[in-house]
C-alpha cells in the first residue's frame, strides 16, 4: 500500500497542504524542495490505497483537533450554557 506524507504551509493547514508519496524514486528530493519553499512537514506518514483516499484520511485528522479545541473554549461553554438555559425556560413557558 502507498504511503503518503504531507507537508503544509505554515499558518493554513486546511488549504495550504501538498502531499509526496514516499514509493517514489525522487522523495528525498522533492521533499527537499517543499522544505525549501517554506513548507512543514505535518505529522506521520498516511498509508492509503490512493493519493485520494490519502487526502481524506488528512483532512478528516485536521478536523478533529480543532473541533475539540473549539468545544473546551470558555466561549463555547458560555454559548452552550445560556443556550441550554434559553431553551428550559421556553419549554417552561409554553407548557
Amino acid at each position: 500500500m502507498p504511503r503518503y506524507q504531507f507537508f503544509t504551509f505554515p499558518h493554513n493547514q486546511k488549504t495550504d497542504f501538498t502531499y509526496l508519496n514516499m514509493d517514489t524514486a525522487t522523495f528525498s528530493e522533492d521533499k527537499l524542495a517543499l522544505l525549501a519553499q517554506n513548507f512543514e512537514l505535518d505529522g506521520a506518514p498516511i498509508d492509503a490505497a490512493s493519493a485520494q483516499a490519502a487526502v481524506e484520511k488528512y483532512q478528516n485528522d485536521l478536523h478533529r483537533p480543532l473541533e475539540d479545541y473549539g468545544r473546551s473554549s470558555v466561549v463555547y461553554v458560555l454559548v452552550e450554557g445560556v443556550l441550554t438555559w434559553w431553551r428550559k425556560r421556553m419549554s417552561k413557558s409554553s407548557g
